[in-house]
């Protein structure tokens, strides 16, 4: 079975030496900057996927979001999700704010044995899980005519 790999983007990359750089210039300087993003995971929300006999399954950790903030889209090879809040608070105030969820979107690359017309999904808890089958490709057999 093919696995499912993610599209890498440049929000996707490790920044640990800017963390580090960062560390350094507010001990130096003695700032903090409030609600200042310097991890991937404040922004996109993490992924677990497990790879099973007749299926996928994508789980996406997303709290916040309610089940029609979701979009999943299917095609060409690719499965998109997509999340959007449409009601943010926007005068609330944090001491310390580690999750930022309002807008979000992921792309994986998916195999050909996919069978997009039947994924599921299920928004529980936070999570987002995403169930992608398989094609069973059963042949009974045939007899090619020889011409």
């Amino acid at each position: 079975m093919t696995r499912l790999l993610p599209i890498r983007r440049w929000s996707d990359l490790s920044v640990s030496a800017l963390d580090d750089f960062d560390s350094i210039f507010d001990a130096l300087m003695g700032t903090h900057l409030k609600n200042y993003t310097r991890d991937v995971s404040h922004t996109i929300p993490r992924a677990n996927i497990q790879e099973l006999s007749d299926r996928y399954v994508v789980k996406i950790a997303a709290p916040g979001f309610s089940k029609s903030d979701f979009k999943i889209h299917a095609d060409a090879g690719y499965l998109t999700v997509s999340a959007k809040q449409e009601d943010v608070p926007t005068d609330e105030k944090y001491s310390v704010k580690e999750y930022s969820y309002e807008e979000f979107s992921r792309s994986w690359k998916i195999p050909t044995t996919v069978n997009t017309s039947e994924l599921t999904a299920r928004y529980e808890a936070g999570i987002l899980s995403i169930t992608l089958p398989v094609h069973r490709k059963k042949s009974d057999g045939f007899e090619v005519q020889v011409e």
